[in-house]
């Protein structure tokens, strides 16, 4: 039964925090996260999008890429599970290794990996489409 609990204690949310982002990157992210994992699925979707995101090479020299004239009008709270937050904390070392003065990297990886995570999504889409074409 031990390792049962250890397992699933991965998966509790343990910490909590908001993120500011556009309006439309709000909608977005709630309109997949619900088709993906249903109505209370979001943080296990969220978990999805940093574990994807932060698997890959550049992810560090995406994080904050086109944020510069971003209007943050939107506010979206956001529960993490221990993986997703491990997941953070070892991209934000990397990106403070780069530029020590880097601020809110939580939130910059956090847009960094909703937009990825749409970006396949919306590419999944599309093959799925050419392919009920076909």
């Amino acid at each position: 039964m031990k390792h049962l609990d250890d397992i699933l204690s991965q998966y509790r949310t343990t910490k909590a925090t908001t993120v500011r982002m556009t309006q439309d990157m709000r909608d977005k992210i709630d309109q997949i996260s619900f088709e993906t994992h249903g109505s209370r699925g979001f943080t296990r979707w969220t978990e999805d999008a940093v574990a994807s995101f932060t698997e890959l090479p550049d992810a560090v020299l995406k994080v904050g890429a086109g944020e510069a004239d971003a209007e943050f009008s939107a506010v979206k709270y956001v529960r993490l599970t221990r993986v997703s937050e491990e997941y953070i904390r070892d991209l934000a070392g990397k990106i403070h290794w780069v530029d020590p003065l880097v601020h809110n990297a939580r939130s910059l990886i956090l847009r960094a990996a909703y937009r990825h995570a749409i970006r396949e999504y919306l590419k999944k889409g599309r093959r799925q489409g050419e392919e009920e074409e076909a």
